[in-house]
């Protein structure tokens, strides 16, 4: 039945009736117009209200979201620049062969470690990728690192730094190695590694309430820390990322568990 048919036979007004019945249609129909004149333009206005306060609260939602990602972000990266930092200043302060020297490499590892904290061990390699030097609670004197990626980055760019890797010490860790040439031009490479717990306590420091989560990737989708709803620490992270978004990226998702998630991205430029 179409809406025309529909609306005729509602309205419909027989003269053949008797009297009382044709004020019994008028009233009815009466009560449908002042129905549809009231409560159309209400609902209207319901609906259009709703949308305007979704969009209202994503947006307060968005805003901080995406500040407090992107200054964590910062921070992050400024912990990492500062000890590539102290890295770099340290080899270019020292020759190889002071570095070299076991009692040299020592001092400095424990004055490092207690004036910047987070520092797991040092090591000095030489041009082959031999581990000539080492400071720090494991025997890794004699390592070959040649074969490893790291290796052949750092001689390319003259600094490295890693992903989150678990490697001989068993437990998540970061390496920074820089670049160095001695006297008569020959490379060497100062390496260093570096507890990852730190970035947990800048994460910590964001204040994530319980129904949210804050967490390292890498490019892999690989997680980079602990994160409360998708995993440990080099687990697989479930969700798409942006493959070449810089600054802060926000998108609405749907998580493995089917509920719709809103995600505040922040690419690291340099690391």
């Amino acid at each position: 039945m179409t809406i025309i048919k529909l609306w005729k036979r509602i309205f419909r007004y027989d003269e053949n009736n008797a009297s009382h019945h044709r004020y019994k249609i008028l009233k009815r129909n009466l009560i449908i117009l002042m129905f549809l004149v009231t409560f159309i333009p209400l609902l209207t206005m319901a609906g259009i209200n709703y949308f305007q306060y979704q969009s209202s609260l994503k947006k307060e939602i968005i805003n901080p979201l995406r500040s407090i990602s992107h200054k964590t972000a910062h921070s992050i990266s400024l912990f990492l620049e500062e000890r590539l930092s102290s890295i770099r200043a340290l080899s270019a302060s020292y020759t190889y062969s002071q570095l070299s020297n076991q009692q040299v490499l020592n001092h400095l590892y424990r004055v490092f470690k207690k004036e910047f904290g987070g520092f797991v061990d040092f090591g000095v390699i030489n041009k082959e990728g031999i581990k000539i030097a080492y400071a720090g609670p494991y025997d890794l004197v004699g390592k070959d690192y040649s074969q490893q990626k790291w290796f052949n980055e750092v001689s390319i760019r003259s600094f490295y730094v890693s992903d989150v890797f678990m490697g001989y010490r068993g437990f998540p860790h970061i390496a920074i190695a820089v670049q160095q040439f001695d006297s008569n031009g020959e490379a060497w490479f100062l390496r260093a590694t570096i507890d990852t717990k730190k970035f947990d306590e800048i994460i910590a420091s964001m204040g994530i309430e319980s129904e949210g989560d804050a967490f390292l990737i890498n490019p892999a989708n690989v997680l980079q820390t602990d994160s409360r709803l998708f995993g440990s620490v080099l687990e697989k992270y479930p969700l798409p990322i942006p493959s070449s978004a810089t600054g802060t990226y926000i998108s609405e998702q749907i998580d493995p568990q089917g509920n719709s998630v809103l995600v505040s991205y922040t690419h690291f430029p340099e690391n």
